[in-house]
């Protein structure tokens, strides 16, 4: 018996749920977390202090952490998932708990959640998982955890208590859209992953896995399927969902779809991109809203004097939305955001005309500036 329950650990380690057609440009990015885990445990880091306050504690182990970090839609998963499937069998138990975020919001709790990942781990179900005697079996097991999409530290304190109940040599993968929730970790940027997304050639051969089902456009596709390449800006997501849509349609419906995509936004690639948005407070929200509409690639100092003067405390806001992956600062100090933030942004303050019978906060292109100068269509009610 024992025998069988060893060969099927095996074949479970060797089996992954990601997508093959995922796998694109993302090895070397794997290969990185993977050397970076590897060498924390082997002491290569000596600056690496293993967690030792995430929740004000002492910790008595060694426990090895990094963090993935990116906007919505990106691949964060997509990597955990693929550096979790190569390193499992090096531990005694391993977790994977996936959409942190979504299993913690509204009125759903945690707490199912961290009773699956107890069982798992310890091989037994029911368990009481607050008692010393099963602390000390967590503890005796050298364990491999990932915790998905996480948007903040309590989430990971609720599901696992002090680190100290942790097995020396346990490692933690984090993904997260706030690299805040990682600086709450007290993880150094050395350990802290950003993803941003595919190269052109990566972002071509992914679409067109999705888009034709081979490694190659169609004939008298190519300028089409450019057209959607360079409009999904290298966001995996964006690619996996047009590609899916488009595969097997006519070169009319593409047409049509592109030119649909110039105007109104994908419904689906837009919830993922705006879960972040939708968490920021609303001054945040009013200092996204001023960058995507008016001040991408204006100077960082400008920016923040402009929203300053509108009373948006900007560069406490401006911090944040970094942070989430809203907004950049590029090499040369201007403010910038992702094209597809800034058309979501658009689409926010055109959605706020429609519940507000055309009535806009914010007025970007010049045909509509004409109409209210014009005492026509489009008005503006006042910024908060």
């Amino acid at each position: 018996m024992r025998v069988v329950q060893n060969v099927l650990k095996e074949l479970n380690d060797l089996s992954s749920d990601v997508d093959n057609k995922n796998l694109v440009g993302i090895q070397g990015i794997c290969d990185r977390i993977v050397c970076c885990l590897c060498n924390q445990a082997n002491g290569a880091y000596k600056l690496f202090a293993p967690l030792p306050v995430i929740y004000n504690l002492p910790i008595y182990n060694n426990i090895y952490v990094v963090g993935i970090w990116g906007m919505g839609g990106v691949g964060k998963t997509t990597i955990a998932k693929v550096v979790y499937a190569r390193m499992r069998s090096q531990f005694e138990a391993s977790y994977f708990v996936d959409n942190v975020r979504e299993r913690s919001s509204g009125n759903t709790t945690l707490a199912p959640l961290k009773e699956e990942m107890f069982s798992r781990i310890l091989g037994d179900k029911p368990i009481k998982m607050d008692t010393t005697f099963t602390k000390r079996r967590f503890g005796s097991k050298k364990i491999l955890v990932v915790f998905d999409d996480v948007t903040d530290v309590w989430q990971i304190e609720f599901l696992v208590g002090d680190l100290k109940y942790f097995g020396e040599g346990s490692q933690i993968i984090i993904t997260t859209r706030d690299k805040q929730v990682l600086k709450n970790c007290v993880l150094h940027d050395e350990f802290i992953f950003k993803i941003e997304g595919s190269c052109e050639d990566d972002a071509r051969q992914l679409f067109y896995r999705y888009a034709f089902q081979q490694n190659h456009p169609l004939r008298d596709y190519d300028e089409l399927s450019h057209e959607v390449i360079r409009y999904a800006k290298g966001v995996p997501l964006v690619l996996k969902v047009l590609g899916s849509v488009l595969y097997g349609r006519t070169k009319h419906f593409w047409k049509s779809t592109i030119e649909k995509l110039q105007i109104i936004p994908n419904e689906n690639i837009q919830k993922v991109l705006k879960i972040s948005y939708d968490e920021l407070e609303d001054l945040e929200k009013s200092i996204f809203l001023d960058i995507a509409c008016f001040l991408k690639w204006e100077d960082r100092e400008f920016a923040t004097t402009f929203l300053d003067a509108c009373g948006f405390y900007a560069e406490h806001g401006i911090t944040i939305l970094i942070d989430k992956c809203l907004v950049t600062i590029s090499c040369d100090n201007k403010i910038t955001t992702h094209d597809l933030l800034q058309e979501m942004g658009w689409e926010i303050v055109r959605q706020e005309s429609t519940k507000h019978l055309g009535i806009r906060s914010r007025l970007w292109y010049p045909e509509d500036i004409y109409r209210v100068l014009e005492g026509k269509t489009v008005s503006v009610k006042e910024n908060m």
